[in-house]
């Protein structure tokens, strides 16, 4: 559908646009990585940053507020992004969030792809311009805020983070290396929901993330309308799908909605622990 790219994000960014208008939002622009570039062959840099440029100027006819550049693997594609969004961005904020799949062996810190630890690149992204640095996808929410305390040590700007939904561990750190425990088969990309977060894993990730002082915050692959609220909800705001949220003083079982007959609780719950 190469003949249809372009097409393709401009409709988006113009429906964005609506959304944005009607709700009073920031629009965001956004590049990614390009799967073209590795250290080893900068001769693809000038294409890989023609594509950023393309990109950036089709956001910027939508007046964009800001520019994401996110799921970068490599440090240098970050930084020929950050390139791209200072040099064609005229001049609108950026957002460049790594995603780290690697773990160093030697003192199990984060790194990206080429050898440099998350903490140190995120420093020189911060550095070289980025107003918001940070991570995004690969790690769990849990896994991510230990990342990002670090970052935090070294970096005194706004931070940004955005982790998967999905139960990562020590021994399968990235969401796409997560296996079924009943069959050892990979669930990326059908099956993940057997290792989906609570909404309370999305709750203590909104509180780390106040107490970090991590400003940016989201939830990448595998988000749903209910972590979003929860997300919300940690940090204080009540958008409207909030009166969706449970309310347990209505429960049959263990509320205390006073036409509840406390009675009838009592027996109910005496039944329901009896049968477990």
């Amino acid at each position: 559908m190469e003949d249809k790219l372009e097409l393709i994000n401009r409709q988006a960014l113009r429906m964005a646009r609506e959304v944005a208008d009607d709700t009073g939002s920031l629009l965001a622009g956004n590049i990614c990585n390009s799967n073209l570039y590795h250290p080893d062959h900068p001769e693809r840099n000038e294409e890989i940053k023609a594509m950023f440029k393309e990109m950036i100027e089709w956001s910027l006819d939508y007046n964009v507020d800001y520019i994401i550049g996110e799921t970068f693997m490599h440090l240098g594609e970050a930084m020929l992004a950050l390139e791209a969004i200072k040099e064609y961005g005229k001049g609108v904020p950026s957002v460049i969030t790594l995603a780290t799949y690697r773990v160093n062996t030697e003192n199990e810190q984060a790194t990206m792809s080429d050898g440099v630890l998350v903490t140190e690149a995120c420093k020189k992204l911060e550095d070289a311009g980025a107003d918001v640095v940070g991570l995004n996808c690969s790690r769990d929410p849990a896994a991510m805020i230990q990342i990002m305390r670090e970052v935090r040590k070294v970096c005194k700007g706004y931070l940004a983070a955005v982790p998967v939904p999905l139960r990562t561990t020590d021994k399968e750190p990235t969401f796409l290396t997560i296996t079924d425990p009943s069959t050892g088969k990979y669930l990326y990309p059908d099956d993940l929901e057997v290792k989906s977060c609570s909404r309370k894993d999305i709750e203590e990730f909104g509180k780390a993330c106040q107490e970090l002082a991590i400003q940016y915050v989201g939830i990448c692959c595998g988000n749903r309308p209910a972590y979003t609220r929860a997300l919300c909800e940690s940090l204080g705001r009540k958008p409207p799908a909030s009166r969706f949220s449970k309310d347990m003083s209505k429960s049959a079982l263990f509320g205390d909605n006073p036409n509840i007959k406390k009675d009838e609780v009592e027996e109910n719950l005496k039944l329901f622990h009896s049968k477990l």
